[in-house]
């Protein structure tokens, strides 16, 4: 990866291109693990090693004569979990994860499941949806009266919004994600995460409204983009126990963990920033400027805390410097003082209330 894409993506952007070079380094990562988790289970002897073996040898087989199947299926977020999750029953000497290699490359190259798209000035996304399966997140459920009408009009609201005022995202976002998982709302909260070895894969409830939709796009993209980021780079270093205050979180966290926040963070001020401006209400136009300072500063002082210990490898501190200038550039930024005074005073609070230090 060339410097300049690396520094561009550390400022939250990047482009499409950028992307789809994560996604290729995804692609390799995902052929690694699986070759190491039939290599695994040979070497431990496991019971069902032969079936995993048949798969990688189908596999093998398939990149020869169908290039571009294969490709499919090593994009797959089922293929990299299928992996990882193998290569953890082989160690820990339990079975293999229900559903062999064979089953997960006929299930990403199969016949597509019923899916959501959404076009909005001639950008097109699509996401496969997998309303079946459950266990990515033990702390999730899944949505099993799953109404796809209902999902495909919030997407698409969702995604109209961002298109109209976040372009540069939507188009990363069509890049990179391609399969939604849909669960149930946890109470009055709205629920989404990615997983670190399912890149394109966006666990989400149904948001309440097209601009949370929208945001939760921008907000877990920026989540799946460190991801792949920190399998090329060692940006934290190894062995670090030291735990941070996360203006986002209830509870301390460990410095990789408050890195992929503060990330995330930049990507969500940069969406407040550009949607104070598009926002025609002046009531919906302040909550904006709110939101874009409360987390745009919430961001830079984790940032600061970060450059402050000595927990980062030389790639990671001048990665984190490029989100602080990035953040600085925009706090610089001329907003009306009872705006900022209400964004810090919700940070400060947050703090009170968890024992931030």
């Amino acid at each position: 990866m060339p410097q300049s894409t690396l520094w561009s993506l550390a400022r939250g952007g990047g482009g499409a291109a950028a992307v789809r070079m994560l996604r290729e380094t995804q692609r390799s990562k995902t052929l690694l693990m699986t070759r190491a988790a039939v290599e695994s289970a040979v070497r431990h002897g496991h019971p069902e090693a032969h079936l995993a073996m048949r798969g990688y040898r189908t596999l093998r087989t398939m990149s020869v004569r169908a290039p571009a199947h294969t490709r499919r299926v090593l994009d797959s977020p089922h293929t990299g979990l299928w992996a990882l999750r193998t290569l953890q029953a082989v160690e820990r000497g339990q079975p293999l994860p229900p559903g062999g290699l064979t089953d997960v490359i006929a299930r990403a190259g199969g016949t597509p499941r019923p899916g959501i798209e959404a076009e909005s000035g001639g950008l097109w996304m699509s996401l496969r949806v997998d309303g079946l399966a459950g266990g990515y997140r033990p702390d999730t459920t899944p949505d099993d009266e799953l109404r796809l009408d209902r999902w495909r009009a919030d997407i698409a609201a969702g995604w109209q919004i961002l298109v109209r005022h976040h372009r540069p995202v939507a188009e990363e976002f069509a890049a990179a994600m391609s399969v939604l998982v849909p669960v149930r709302r946890k109470g009055d909260g709205h629920f989404s995460a990615t997983l670190r070895h399912a890149f394109g894969m966006l666990i989400m409830s149904r948001p309440p409204d097209g601009k949370r939709a929208a945001l939760t796009f921008a907000h877990e993209l920026m989540h799946a983009k460190l991801s792949a980021i920190m399998d090329l780079f060692l940006l934290v270093e190894p062995g670090v126990t030291e735990l941070f205050h996360a203006p986002w979180r209830p509870d301390p966290r460990p410095a990789s963990a408050l890195l992929q926040g503060i990330y995330a963070h930049l990507g969500v001020a940069a969406f407040w920033r550009r949607q104070a401006r598009a926002e025609r209400d002046a009531v919906a136009r302040a909550e904006a400027q709110v939101e874009f300072v409360r987390w745009g500063d919430g961001a830079a002082r984790a940032a600061a805390a970060l450059l402050d210990r000595d927990v980062l490898t030389p790639v990671g501190a001048r990665f984190v410097r490029q989100i602080a200038g990035e953040l600085g550039r925009y706090l610089a930024e001329p907003v009306p003082a009872e705006i900022v005074t209400e964004a810090r005073w919700r940070n400060e609070e947050h703090r009170r209330r968890v024992g931030g230090s």
